[in-house]
């Protein structure tokens, strides 16, 4: 209750449900071999890249990817929080709603997160702030309540269609925090091209960056086609593909 006072309407979106929305999207036949690539990258704690970014251009699939691996993550017990940016929605077009919705998630999954982001909020007198600047909101939700965060265990954050955002420019002070943290704490995003090459000419960060545009995309492409022609075909009964 005390979060729900501090955060208030952050606290009603509900990522579950978005997740299961998106993971039932995807043809079972195709993307299983990017989702277990991202898992992976994510998983391996001697990996000590902490940005795993997934580019494309727009329709190939990438929040469908970013759903599956939130689900596959959740499964495992590895992620911390998700958020899935929608540039018609005023809860999720803007980088002040991504941090504070993904503080409270993780604050609730984790008791010691929780404890100092309540410390966090009322040293910081939050309530006070009618306008916090970014850089104060990312002290005040990223920083602060990671504070001697020592957990070996993977704790992964998705971020999904950072192009969705009504300004790119913040996105880096996202990446400038959690690149601050414990190796173990990882981000997984996903945009198109330009959103990644806006961000990296700004400052140099250590990615490990996979492209939706890879060959084996295109197969999965292929299949996709064929099936969705085979069910097309079905529904008039007697053509065959």
């Amino acid at each position: 209750m005390v979060l729900r006072s501090h955060l208030g309407q952050y606290t009603e979106i509900h990522s579950t449900s978005e997740i299961l929305a998106l993971k039932s999207k995807r043809n079972p036949k195709t993307r299983g071999w990017i989702i277990d690539r991202m898992v992976e990258s994510i998983r391996r704690q001697e990996n000590t890249k902490q940005i795993v970014w997934l580019r494309g251009e727009a329709g190939t699939g990438k929040s469908v990817i970013a759903g599956c691996v939130a689900d596959e993550l959740e499964t495992k017990g590895l992620l911390g929080a998700s958020f899935f940016c929608q540039h018609d929605n005023k809860l999720r077009d803007n980088v002040s709603a991504m941090i504070q919705t993904i503080s409270y998630e993780l604050a609730k999954k984790d008791a010691e997160f929780r404890k100092r982001l309540l410390i966090s909020l009322e040293d910081s007198k939050f309530r006070d702030k009618s306008h916090p600047s970014i850089q104060d909101l990312v002290n005040i939700f990223i920083i602060n309540p990671f504070q001697d965060w020592s957990s070996t265990d993977p704790c992964a954050i998705i971020l999904d269609a950072l192009d969705e955002l009504e300004d790119h420019s913040h996105v880096a002070a996202v990446l400038d925090a959690f690149q601050s943290l414990h190796h173990s704490v990882k981000l997984f995003l996903t945009s198109r091209h330009d959103v990644v090459v806006s961000v990296r000419g700004k400052k140099s960060y250590d990615i490990e960056l996979f492209d939706v545009e890879s060959q084996a995309n295109k197969a999965d492409i292929r299949v996709f086609t064929r099936d969705r022609l085979v069910e097309i075909a079905e529904s008039f009964g007697d053509i065959q593909v």
